[in-house]
């Protein structure tokens, strides 16, 4: 499994300081399985996805302590919801 940092094109809708307008952080096995998991927990459809970072490091994003799952589980880990959605079964495929 792969960290991936992505970051949504900004609709008029979409406000800077929402997860999706400010960044997901997500573990998956590749990008379109993280967006699955994305559209899944957020509900669809999603914005365009304007960047994506593979095997992003973590301590770079400046991301504060507790709006931070842990990145080395599967799933969403930025916002947090990996911290109660633990199982690999708990995430679509």
């Amino acid at each position: 499994m792969q960290r991936y940092w992505l970051e949504f094109e900004q609709a008029a809708d979409l406000r800077p300081d929402t997860a999706l307008g400010f960044g997901v952080g997500v573990t998956a096995w590749t990008v379109s399985h993280g967006l699955r998991m994305i559209e899944w927990y957020f509900g669809s459809p999603l914005p365009s996805v304007a960047r994506v970072a593979e095997n992003v490091d973590v301590s770079l994003l400046a991301l504060p302590a507790w709006d931070c799952g842990v990145p080395v589980w599967p799933g969403i880990w930025r916002p947090a919801p990996n911290l109660w959605l633990r199982s690999e079964n708990d995430w679509p495929d």
